[in-house]
């Protein structure tokens, strides 16, 4: 396999394991010849110190970087995709509620917010404590060093950096409810800002001032009072001028997921919503990292699926919500599709885009993941797939139904990151793993989305950020054949996608970045908000910009972090795990967490524009 150096070797029953998963960790695909039990006496010891022998030379000379190559197992770019299966279901209206009635959320004191944290499970197939532990066997044999210079650390505001200044700087949501991480949920109107966490819901000026009566509590939001409600994400609808949130609800190990879709039914979000209610699949599906895009037809929520009895990933899922019947609070009729794969290997974290404008289909991208690279690509993965959504409710009134089609697009490496560094606490920041955090953008024609990776700075392994523009393409309709008559033209099918950009965004010293998300203006010009800490800087939100017509592949600076934070990390914490971005026709929106008190959180939302033409 290109990329992969290959060794052969004779083990032990008892010692394949092990081997197997050290020769993944320095860039080795083997050829495990397994010696049986059967041997006896003195031949049998002979053979176990040849094995012995073999296998110490072999990896000492990878260790040594004799033979290294970044690796690429369990290449994907040469498979078949397939989208899996599909069914069409219905839903009538859960609930009409009004916000602004909703009785406040009581606010503890910021000295009881210090105390002891619920973490929220990161689910990967791995235990945090397994995830952890194969971060911790990472080495700069398997850390790739990248060409382009590392930027220095992200600066106060007012600093001096070409990329643009805050236009908004202020404090969001608290961690009214001891949960860690926060997550993040962001959209902003012409007037106003929502934000939503794990577990709260609040509305803000575009100054900065919370709206009397807020922050909400999302259980109350949704009228419920048990269960566990988590990931919730946001968009606003630019051309209906509609708030959606969805939000995500465990029920226990032995209950069915359910997930909730709420949409404003004016541009005010303080005022009346509809939410409907979808279960997720049986009772040992788990539903989690909800994802949410949207088109001009339809809401589109992926996730990833996991069986509640093993923590196993078992495949993706994905949910087609028609705009028109939610918005008038009316019963819909939507599609599911799930088991997404790539010759018959489950994909995970497949993001849709929040698009901008009118494609003619709806896009969504994936890294690759879980099973791939050895696992959370420790030893390496390349390339994406692009998929487009077209005609997605046809079937509603006796049409063909929603097509599906992908391209794998070619990248560079990407692999597992580290977990960051804080002041007095080496590789306690969690980074999780290369799937793609933050919602894609669509923007004329191209689709911003970044990832959390592995880069050798030079000093020390850090998590960085590998960024992507992609221009997809579409053909007329299809096959010719599956769309005819009324449908004819709304079939189109991918064809192809290219990298119109592909960059890393990351720091010297112990600094590292992680959960990058992108947000184009009008014109392509990006503002990227992202996470970022060293071992002098406690875990904050910073953001870096790049006008459409500076060199590819690049970012000018470090950028500026919104505020430095206080308290201390003083064990792994969970982070993230993503944060969130929004357009409002003249400025990009981002919100993240920060360090507050001991291993707590608060959050905080900027703002920032190329609002002249001299700024770089």
């Amino acid at each position: 396999m290109e990329g992969m150096q290959h060794i052969f070797l004779l083990v032990s029953p008892e010692s394949r394991k092990e081997v197997k998963q050290q020769a993944y960790e320095y860039g080795f695909r083997m050829l495990l010849v397994v010696i049986p039990y059967h041997f006896q006496g003195d031949k049998k010891m002979k053979l176990y110190r040849l094995i012995t022998f073999i296998t110490v030379v072999s990896l000492s000379l990878a260790a040594l970087g004799a033979s290294y190559s970044p690796a690429k197992a369990q290449d994907p770019l040469s498979g078949t995709l397939s989208a899996g299966q599909g069914a069409s279901s219905s839903a009538a209206l859960y609930r009409s509620v009004v916000l602004d009635k909703i009785a406040t959320e009581p606010q503890a004191p910021d000295a009881q917010l210090a105390g002891t944290l619920t973490t929220v499970p990161f689910r990967s197939g791995l235990s945090q404590d397994q995830l952890n532990a194969l971060k911790q066997r990472i080495t700069p044999k398997n850390a790739p060093a990248i060409a382009a210079p590392a930027a220095e650390a992200p600066r106060a505001v007012g600093g001096e950096a070409q990329t643009p200044g805050a236009s908004a700087n202020f404090n969001g949501l608290t961690n009214l409810n001891a949960l860690s991480p926060a997550d993040m949920a962001l959209a902003v109107g012409s007037t106003y800002v929502l934000q939503a966490t794990n577990s709260s819901i609040a509305i803000y000026s575009k100054s900065g001032v919370v709206e009397p009566g807020y922050p909400k509590s999302l259980k109350s939001f949704l009228g419920l009072s048990s269960g566990f409600l988590f990931d919730p994400r946001a968009l606003y609808d630019s051309v209906k001028k509609r708030f959606i949130v969805v939000i995500d609800r465990s029920m226990g190990s032995t209950k069915t997921s359910k997930f909730y879709v709420a949409v404003s039914q004016t541009s005010d979000p303080r005022g009346a919503w509809w939410i409907y209610v979808f279960n997720y699949g049986g009772a040992d599906d788990f539903g989690d990292f909800p994802m949410l895009g949207q088109d001009s037809q339809g809401i589109y929520v992926c996730f990833n699926t996991f069986s509640n009895s093993t923590g196993s990933f078992v495949n993706s899922k994905c949910f087609l919500l028609p705009k028109a019947g939610m918005y008038a609070g009316l019963g819909i009729s939507y599609w599911w599709q799930f088991g997404f794969n790539v010759s018959g290997t489950m994909l995970d974290t497949l993001q849709p885009v929040n698009s901008n404008g009118l494609p003619r289909a709806e896009f969504m991208v994936n890294s690759f993941n879980i099973n791939f690279g050895g696992g959370q690509c420790f030893s390496g993965c390349s390339g994406l797939v692009v998929w487009a959504i077209s005609n997605p409710f046809g079937f509603a009134s006796g049409g063909p139904s929603p097509q599906f089609t992908g391209y794998i697009l070619g990248t560079s490496t990407y692999y597992l990151p580290p977990n960051a560094d804080a002041p007095g606490c080496s590789g306690c920041v969690s980074t999780n793993d290369p799937r793609i955090s933050g919602t894609p953008v669509y923007n004329a024609g191209s689709i911003f989305a970044g990832l959390n990776t592995r880069v050798y700075n030079g000093v020390q392994n850090v998590s960085g950020i590998q960024w992507f523009e992609i221009t997809p393409y579409l053909n007329d309709n299809g096959d010719g054949t599956t769309c005819t008559g009324s449908f004819t033209n709304k079939c189109a099918w991918i064809t192809g996608a290219s990298l119109k950009q592909e960059g890393w965004h990351y720091y010297g010293g112990t600094g590292s970045a992680y959960y990058g998300t992108l947000h184009p203006d009008r014109e392509n010009n990006i503002i990227m908000a992202f996470n970022y800490s060293a071992s002098d800087r406690l875990p904050q939100t910073a953001w870096v910009g790049r006008r459409v017509t500076q060199t590819p592949n690049s970012f000018h600076d470090g950028g500026f972090y919104l505020n430095l934070g206080s308290g201390s990390v003083t064990t792994t914490i969970r982070w993230g795990d993503y944060t969130a971005t929004a357009g409002d026709g003249n400025k990009i929106w981002f919100s993240g967490m920060y360090n507050f008190s001991t291993n707590n959180w608060k959050t905080r939302i900027g703002a920032s524009a190329y609002s002249n033409n001299f700024t770089p």
